[in-house]
């Protein structure tokens, strides 16, 4: 097996006994391979994805993949005593990939033999360990293409789908109806320049719904974008499964008889009817073909009059000027998750804004169980948010949290109405350490730094966590330490990468036309810190360093999408540690009490600092035009956030 395949390959097929891991799982047992799982991670992160296809009882690899962290990282597998020839064919007709992007692995070789024979078109068939050598040889130092791993997300979608829809009766009344209740939605747009890379990869790489079979380099795509003659926009798709990504372009000749010159949708999609929609939405146009020839897609024409369950909505920039300008006068929608900086942030502007701006605020508060809520924005439940299938299995775990609530897994909008701008808070990710789940695959967070730096599973801090917990969070319930470290495990604070990536699959689970807003967090390492006696000097130093690794996240995604994300940075109203506040007593009992007195510090701030980051979040919705606030309505801002407006918000809270 040689590095150059790797070049077209999309999808890995892996055997388990022998292959996947050491031994036979139903006889003798077996060793997992963490090296394997590592590749499979890293083939995710360049958009090539993983399936299975195994000789083995279902329910128990499954187990011993949950086991081991795994089987999170495959799509589609097929698990059973069926020949390997025909689990490959199930795997390919469910991922809508063809065989010549497909490679198979397997360590017995009249598998091999057998899939060779009958699916000779694969793109490479071989062992585990010849393809790793192979890989590794190709990745060399390349960076990561899909550091969020956005194309497993998309084909997990996919999976979720196709389960619901065989679940209905193999008709094509049932067909339909299913189709209907999927609420399928497209999203058309410009190619902004963000967009741009994907679309060079949909042109270069779809072949089933690429009605004009054309390639398109760089450069042509570039100039095709900038030409007056051609409409190009980008079509998102989301339904009732989840939000599918940007998934067809096309371009469009205007003129007085028009024409498609690319006209193509990636293979996520296929069956759902969007072409055939958008094709009769545009007015079933022209579509040139690879060789100059023009014609009208008969068949699309026809499933186009017959496709009423697909819903299109755009989001154009060539709009009547009066449809734009209406547009304008409605309130922008924005969305902010975090902590209580936020409640401070979002209140004053759902005060003193609500004209032009609707805002939904998902920060702390206090549940049914009387239980307070306050990790909204942490990365561990971002990530389980956009794993609905992880949380609803781990549902009954994860309830038995104390600081856990559904509503911080809830990544959900109005998909009518999503919102135009989300700001998320990474305050609880510079606080907290990561607990991992033994089983499940996810972990949680728990107060790290405030509570002393102590691992809440260990047995000499389980006074401790109780009192904490219970104090900071509400009751957990007699033996909740014990079970709490028997399901969990330590896995320290989150490191810049990890956060990174986080981010970056926030960004790319958000709807294409929404933007995402960051603040981070103090930057400790510029700020005279008054000394601690009771304070480890060391844990300091850790704290300062999570600051800097959190900031370092927070500009990378900025730095990676600067026409999508903006960065609020509370340092630019930091002068001293004077402008930070705490409003705790310096005689508390508790144990943690010095600790928590010592950091909570640089997480409240005067007056002057939250105003700072209002007028920051307001000067960025207006350059990405958002909103439109003139010289007068700024300065009755700038009035009514003096002092005594302020003193009387306070007052009134």
């Amino acid at each position: 097996m040689t590095p150059a395949l790797l070049d077209s390959a999309r999808l890995i097929i892996w055997d388990l006994d022998g292959t996947f891991w050491h031994g036979v799982l139903g006889e003798e047992g077996a060793t997992f391979r963490a090296d394997m799982l590592d590749v499979v991670i890293d083939l995710n992160k360049r958009g090539i994805i993983s399936s299975i296809a195994s000789s083995n009882d279902t329910a128990a690899a499954r187990a011993f993949l949950e086991l081991n962290a795994a089987w999170q990282y495959f799509v589609f597998p097929v698990i059973g005593r069926h020949p390997k020839n025909d689990m490959v064919r199930a795997i390919l007709s469910d991922t809508q990939l063809r065989p010549e992007t497909a490679i198979f692995l397997d360590d017995i070789a009249r598998w091999r033999e057998l899939v060779a024979g009958e699916l000779p078109e694969l793109l490479g068939i071989g062992t585990a360990d010849d393809f790793v050598n192979a890989y590794r040889s190709w990745a060399g130092n390349k960076p990561f293409s899909d550091v969020a791993m956005a194309r497993l997300h998309h084909y997990k979608l996919l999976e979720r789908r196709q389960v619901a829809r065989k679940t209905c009766a193999p008709t094509p009344e049932a067909t339909t109806e299913f189709l209907r209740r999927s609420e399928i939605r497209c999203t058309v747009t410009t190619v902004s320049a963000e967009l741009v890379p994907r679309i060079q990869e949909l042109v270069l790489r779809t072949n089933q719904l690429n009605f004009t079979k054309k390639r398109t380099t760089a450069g042509e795509l570039e100039a095709l974008l900038r030409s007056e003659a051609h409409e190009c926009a980008a079509i998102h798709v989301a339904d009732r499964f989840g939000d599918y990504g940007v998934c067809g372009f096309y371009a469009l000749e205007v003129a007085s008889q028009p024409k498609l010159v690319h006209f193509l949708f990636s293979c996520r999609i296929l069956h759902m009817g969007v072409e055939a929609a958008v094709y009769g939405r545009l007015g079933t146009p022209l579509i040139e073909g690879p060789a100059g020839e023009v014609a009208v897609d008969e068949t699309l024409k026809l499933n186009a009059a017959e496709t009423d369950w697909v819903s299109i909505r755009h989001d154009r920039l060539d709009a009547p000027a009066p449809a734009r300008e209406a547009s304008r006068r409605e309130r922008m929608k924005l969305t902010l998750i975090g902590p209580c900086e936020l409640e401070s942030v979002g209140g004053t502007i759902r005060a003193l804004c609500d004209d032009y701006i609707a805002t939904d605020l998902r920060v702390n508060f206090v549940n049914d169980k009387r239980n307070v809520i306050r990790h909204h924005g942490h990365h561990a439940f971002l990530d389980l948010a956009r794993e609905p299938l992880l949380s609803s299995r781990h549902a009954d775990t994860l309830s038995k949290l104390p600081w856990f609530d559904k509503k911080l897994v809830d990544l959900s909008f109005n998909p009518d109405a999503p919102p135009d701008v989300v700001v998320v808070s990474s305050v609880r990710n510079a606080q907290c350490a990561d607990y991992g789940h033994k089983d499940g695959g996810f972990s949680v967070p728990l107060d790290y730094f405030r509570a002393g730096g102590v691992d809440f599973t260990s047995r000499a801090s389980q006074e401790m966590a109780r009192d904490f917990i219970t104090w900071y969070h509400g009751d957990p319930g007699p033996h909740f330490v014990e079970w709490f470290a028997d399901q969990f495990t330590f896995e320290g604070p989150v490191s810049a990468t990890k956060y990174g990536e986080s981010l970056e699959a926030l960004l790319c689970s958000l709807p294409a036309s929404t933007h995402l807003i960051m603040i981070n967090v103090t930057d400790v390492s510029g700020i005279a810190l008054p000394t601690a006696a009771d304070v480890d000097p060391g844990l300091v130093r850790a704290w300062t360093g999570q600051h800097g690794a959190i900031n370092a996240a927070v500009r990378g995604l900025n730095e990676r999408h600067p026409q999508r994300t903006a960065v609020i940075d509370v340092n630019r109203h930091l002068s001293s540690a004077d402008d930070c506040w705490v409003p705790h007593p310096d005689d508390s009992p508790l144990a943690w009490a010095a600790s928590y007195r010592f950091f909570e510090t640089y997480y409240h701030f005067r007056r002057q600092v939250y105003v700072g980051m209002v007028f920051d979040l307001l000067d960025i919705l207006i350059q990405w035009e958002q909103i439109a606030i003139d010289r007068e309505t700024r300065e009755s801002l700038e009035d009514m956030l003096s002092d005594k407006w302020w003193k009387m918000l306070e007052e009134s809270q």
